[in-house]
């Protein structure tokens, strides 16, 4: 029974001994305080301005919204009464006039009765006959009807479009700068990946070197050196993939950041090393309340409802009579309305009302509205569907700020454990109390349980990011 003791008692002395600690792996702790929050590296929030302000779909929007924009200007000017200018000369063939007859002038006599034996004269009457036509007018016609009744509806549905063209470009901004962001997390988990995997090789050639002097005392055989090569081909393929992806994700954070992307190797400026700390989401109604108040999809969605409920408005008012108000101003050389006519300018002017109604065309118009009528009711059915994708974005985003908190705290719990395990397995294999198999399901957790408290952190954050942008609090 000493002697038991006695072998426990080295054993305690040996697992807590300092010595113990060469050749373990670095405290995951360690390995992301060195890999993150690097001076000068890049954030999450970097690429995601980076792609909000230059995501090449949201530049289309942009442009879309201009021309939205355009297009509230084009309807308002139609509110301008209708002005045309004409100027106009025509040269007129020379004609010969059919007599009138004669009639009888008392030439050199003053207006009024004539003179006692005052001489008449016999005369030919004819009308001059001038071959040069000089006309200049001014036509004004004010749409009395089509302002009240189909304008302002063409200009309320131009506006709404406008709206919705707007908060479009605003979803599609968002959408990017949150897609950059879950890029860049890709990015960081990849990079931060490849370094536990490296460690995990460090591990597997300790213990290689470890089994092979067993092996050279015949205390291990060569299975126990083909498994350990195995699991340290393995951690090394873990590690090429764990690089190639960080070099592709790579190419997207530069797509992302274009022409703000920097030159050489880019470092991940955002600091890992902690968890992220995550309060309690709250009701699924009141951030299903939250987002539907404040999604741009939602409001886009809204607006398009709107603008053609007032374009079927205005279709269905250019079935009606119409009424004008019209103007003219005549400046002409001769004025048709002067006879005879004189080889001079003569300004006249006009003013008056026309109603007019082109029966034709009402039924074309009226099944115009109906169209227009339908494409509102899909419009709305789509804004409908889209609200209930958006409680399930909503419910989906709060689940994985839930998850994402107990995986922080049960991979802490993890790693803790499986870095004992190893630590402990590690110190029984180099006393001969423990066989390799053991030491390499130690080493195999080991590398399990950094990976996933890696992941835990990257998928808090992202977990953040979506929530945010599900209640449209980014």
């Amino acid at each position: 029974m000493r002697a038991t003791h006695g072998s426990s008692a080295a054993l305690l002395l040996l697992l807590a001994s300092p010595a113990f600690a060469d050749g373990e792996p670095a405290a995951i702790e360690d390995t992301l305080a060195h890999a993150s929050g690097v001076a000068g590296g890049l954030t999450a929030d970097q690429v995601a301005a980076a792609a909000h302000a230059s995501d090449p779909q949201a530049a289309a929007r942009a442009a879309e919204l201009a021309a939205a924009a355009a297009g509230v200007d084009q309807a308002r000017d139609a509110y301008l009464p209708r002005i045309g200018l004409t100027a106009r000369f025509v040269r007129l063939s020379d004609i010969h006039p059919a007599p009138l007859g004669d009639i009888v002038v008392a030439p050199g006599a003053a207006e009024g009765p004539l003179a006692a034996n005052a001489p008449l004269v016999s005369t030919p009457l004819a009308f001059p006959v001038l071959v040069n036509a000089t006309t200049f007018s001014a036509q004004l016609v004010l749409p009395i009807s089509d302002d009240v009744l189909r304008i302002s509806r063409l200009v309320a549905a131009a506006r709404h479009t406008e709206d919705a063209a707007r908060y479009t470009e605003d979803a599609t901004r968002r959408r990017a700068s949150l897609d950059a962001r879950i890029v860049y997390y890709a990015w960081a988990r990849a990079r931060l990946s490849a370094l536990v995997a490296a460690d995990a090789v460090h591990q597997a050639e300790l213990h290689l070197a470890d089994v092979q002097q067993r092996v050279a005392v015949d205390r291990a055989s060569k299975a126990d050196v083909m498994r350990v090569q195995s699991q340290r081909a393995a951690a090394e393929q873990l590690r090429v993939r764990a690089e190639d992806l960080a070099r592709v994700a790579e190419v997207q954070v530069r797509i992302a950041l274009r022409e703000q992307a920097p030159p050489g190797a880019l470092t991940v400026g955002e600091n890992l090393a902690n968890d992220l700390p995550l309060g309690e989401p709250g009701g699924d109604d009141a951030l299903l309340a939250e987002a539907t108040a404040h999604r741009p999809e939602l409001r886009a969605a809204g607006a398009t409802v709107a603008s053609y409920g007032d374009q079927a408005g205005a279709a269905r008012a250019a079935a009606l009579p119409r009424l004008d108000v019209i103007g003219d101003v005549t400046s002409a050389n001769p004025n048709p309305r002067f006879v005879p006519q004189e080889d001079t300018f003569h300004t006249t002017w006009s003013i008056g009302a026309q109603v007019t109604w082109s029966i034709t065309d009402a039924p074309g118009q009226l099944a115009a509205a109906r169209g227009l009528r339908a494409r509102a009711a899909a419009a709305d059915a789509q804004r409908l569907a889209l609200v209930d994708a958006l409680h399930l974005e909503v419910a989906q985003a709060a689940a994985a700020i839930r998850d994402a908190a107990s995986a922080q705290r049960t991979s802490a719990e993890g790693l803790a454990a499986a870095e004992e395990s190893y630590r402990v397995r590690r110190a029984l294999y180099r006393e001969g109390l423990a066989i390799s198999s053991e030491l390499t399901d130690a080493e195999t957790e080991l590398t399990r349980a950094r990976l996933d408290a890696i992941s835990a952190r990257i998928d808090a954050r992202i977990a953040a990011a979506r929530l945010a942008h599900a209640t449209a609090a980014d």
